[in-house]
């Protein structure tokens, strides 16, 4: 169970830092803007880490060949992968004693693909 917390603790930090990234790129006029300040001391910062979930979603978010935001729709859903494979393999029972910190998470994932989504239905209008 503690694997199960630590773990879930983490995603906590991962999806802020992601949701961070689609507010920016949501608000900001400029590819510069929509990165967001530090952009590339934050991503040095993940890459000299040692997890290997942060370093493929930080090489995802870097990889120029792709549009911003469809980067940024993928490595939503790989979030969202992540926390049902957590979901997933726990008992119910504890899944129950750390229920606000599991929907915390699933709420910033949902939010950041409806803000995703929305705009793709404004940009098709």
């Amino acid at each position: 169970m503690g694997t199960f917390v630590k773990d879930l603790q983490k995603l906590r930090i991962v999806v802020s830092f992601y949701r961070n990234q689609v507010l920016f790129w949501l608000s900001g006029q400029t590819l510069e803007e929509q990165l967001g300040f530090g952009f590339a001391m934050r991503c040095q910062t993940i890459m000299n880490g040692i997890d290997p979930m942060q370093k493929e979603l930080i090489s995802l978010l870097m990889d120029e060949s792709l549009p911003l935001q469809k980067r940024l729709m993928a490595i939503t859903s790989r979030l969202d992968s992540e926390l049902e494979e957590l979901k997933a393999v726990v008992p119910e029972e504890t899944l129950e004693t750390y229920r606000v910190l599991h929907e915390s998470i699933y709420l910033d994932i949902t939010e950041m693909k409806a803000l995703l989504g929305d705009f793709v239905a404004e940009v098709n209008d």
